[in-house]
């Protein structure tokens, strides 16, 4: 098993990488510490080749993927197959489709649903375009779903934000913030990220970009895997206080003229490679110091009583409260009142291009038996990702995930201790996932777990912006008996990732 890696870490030395790296994997990993031009090169290759499978197809065709993954529908060499019926989807779709080429159904979920109904295996065809809504499937019988291709047949977790804004009155004048009430439809804890649609007059895009979290230090996507995008302590710092250290070219906590109490603390302190989340308890407008909730849970890393290092060298940054939202491209959400104020990179009025997280995963998918196996392939995934669990002989093949995983809160950290965010999961036994990516997770890039999986082509990149071990970029075999099996992972690729990598 070959794992090329390119790591990132606050404070933290290239051997300190590996030997983190080796208990956070139940499997023997083989590392290789590429160089930086080395891995660049490895990285652009497998972009390409997802670019290529994608508008393409799994190989040569859309169609020949298709085929790949209907060789699964058999129960073994020798068994005749039955016939998959093919259904349809389309964004072109009308209401009452029955899925023929001619009336094709308007959601995914329309096809898994008459999938239920057939006594056999169903292809689901999905067309161009961007699908909303997720996808819950049990099939009693092998189900494929294939996209177009990557890029073409995008499964999208957000929803958008009704054109209602008015300028903000609880800002400062010279800052073009904007503000609504979000519909009941639009409340929810799954509310974790914005995106806007760019002006396509300036940019020549359409693609949805992600905006930061009012926060301080400042960070957007292109700087949340550096140094900067931290804040760091003093040595007069203690467990349960931080006092911010003066460095130089940074502004400084005291003249951001915040008041941050209530405030979330992302804290990498105590421990090189862990990370928490606390409230701010105590702080004022004006100072360098502020008092967080010093109670930290169990997991790798956690401080003994007494024997921790609090002081200087320590990173953290401050995040959820309105008045630090002071540059474009930044949003915040008052959960009390639903109100949602947003600056947008370009500081015009929002319109109707603010879009919001609304969901997980975008195909969730678990098998009743063995011999209904699930195929997903030439598809992307934009602010979600899938999870395949209870699987036999299940395949992921050509699927791009972007924004897959998004949580601010490190709940296992809490006491006690709270869940572990959303994941894109293969659980199960003789399944593959191949020529796939997964970008801009905060937390956990892929998790692999059962026995006699493969891993192979996958190209993990940006991903644990958090700086924890509790997430790594590629997870292999947790909570699962070793003595019974193995998972390969074959020319996997790790670019840019915190302290799990």
């Amino acid at each position: 098993m070959t794992i090329d890696c390119q790591c990132f870490r606050t404070n933290m030395t290239p051997s300190m990488r590996v030997g983190r790296v080796m208990t956070m994997l139940v499997v023997t990993l083989l590392i290789a510490l590429a160089d930086t031009t080395g891995t660049q090169q490895r990285l652009s290759g497998l972009e390409s080749t997802l670019a290529v499978h994608g508008a393409d197809g799994a190989s040569a065709s859309a169609a020949a993927a298709g085929e790949r993954a209907s060789e699964l529908n058999g129960k073994g060499p020798g068994t005749p197959r039955p016939l998959a019926r093919t259904l349809h989807v389309s964004v072109l779709g009308i209401d009452g489709g029955d899925g023929t080429p001619a009336r094709p159904f308007t959601t995914v979920q329309q096809c898994v649903d008459a999938a239920a109904t057939a006594e056999g295996p169903t292809v689901c065809r999905v067309g161009p375009g961007r699908y909303r809504g997720g996808v819950v499937a049990s099939p009693r019988y092998p189900l494929t779903i294939i996209g177009a291709g990557v890029g073409v047949t995008t499964f999208d977790g957000t929803e958008p934000v009704p054109d209602v804004w008015h300028r903000s009155d609880t800002i400062a004048a010279n800052r073009p913030v904007f503000a609504t009430t979000l519909p009941p439809t639009l409340r929810g804890p799954m509310v974790r990220q914005a995106f806007v649609v760019p002006n396509a007059t300036t940019t020549g895009s359409l693609l949805p970009e992600y905006m930061s979290e009012a926060r301080w230090p400042n960070a957007g996507l292109t700087s949340v895997l550096s140094l900067g995008a931290w804040a760091v302590t003093s040595s007069a710092s203690q467990k349960g206080m931080v006092v911010d250290e003066v460095v130089a070219g940074r502004g400084t906590l005291a003249a951001t003229g915040v008041d941050w109490t209530g405030a979330r603390a992302t804290l990498n302190v105590g421990d090189r490679f862990t990370t928490y989340t606390r409230t701010v308890l105590n702080h004022t407008a004006g100072s360098n110091r502020f008092e967080y909730d010093a109670r930290f849970g169990p997991g790798p890393g956690s401080p003994p009583s007494g024997s921790f290092k609090w002081g200087e060298g320590g990173r953290y940054w401050l995040s959820g409260v309105l008045a630090g939202l002071d540059t474009p491209g930044e949003w915040h959400l008052d959960r009390s009142t639903w109100v949602l104020s947003v600056w947008a990179p370009d500081s015009a009025p929002p319109g109707d291009r603010i879009a919001l997280r609304t969901r997980d995963y975008c195909v969730d998918a678990a098998p009743v038996s063995a011999g209904a196996p699930v195929t997903l392939a030439n598809a992307s995934f934009h602010a979600c990702t899938w999870r395949l669990r209870n699987c036999s002989g299940c395949a992921v093949r050509d699927v791009e995930v972007v924004f897959a995983s998004y949580d601010p809160e490190i709940r296992v950290r809490d006491v006690p201790a709270g869940v572990l965010p959303n994941v894109t999961l293969l659980h199960g036994n003789d399944s593959v996932v191949e020529r796939a990516g997964v970008r801009w997770s905060n937390s956990v890039g892929i998790k692999v777990a059962g026995f006699r999986n493969t891993l192979r082509d996958v190209l993990v990149q940006d991903v644990d912006w958090l700086a924890t071990l509790d997430f790594p970029a590629i997870e292999l075999g947790f909570g699962v008996s070793s003595n019974a099996g193995s998972t390969a992972a074959e020319s996997d690729t790790v670019g840019g990732a915190g302290a799990g990598a």
